[in-house]
């Protein structure tokens, strides 16, 4: 009588389901969402959006609050509010932004937990 010694294949591995599709599409939006605020510029942008006494403000002064050219500030802008952390209200000729309402508190709170950290430093 032989043994062996090496499970098959079948028997190494647990057979996995597939990913649901509400998985995914929650996986992606979460991907875009962390994306976005992995860069410098658009936390800046998103905190100056943040603490802005009239709750929205425009790509004009976003420009020149940070000295980066309005295309960049397109840019930046285009990637937030793709993942539902800017609001953009078109005025005119003028586009305003805004702290988007569902994010609203995830976005209070990084700059909150911010501020509290840099005070226990």
């Amino acid at each position: 009588m032989t043994f062996a010694l090496t499970p098959s294949a079948d028997q190494r591995f647990a057979p996995l389901k597939s990913v649901p599709s509400t998985i995914t599409d929650t996986a992606k939006e979460a991907s875009g969402f962390y994306k976005a605020l992995g860069d410098a510029t658009r936390l800046e942008i998103l905190y100056l959006v943040f603490t802005t006494k009239t709750s929205r403000v425009s790509a004009n002064a976003l420009a020149h609050a940070l000295d980066i050219s309005a295309p960049t500030v397109t840019h930046h802008m285009k990637k937030l509010i793709a993942a539902k952390l800017i609001t953009r209200e078109q005025c005119g000729k003028w586009a305003y932004f805004s702290i988007h309402p569902v994010h609203a508190d995830t976005v209070a709170a990084i700059f909150t937990q911010s501020d509290s950290h840099k005070k226990s430093i």
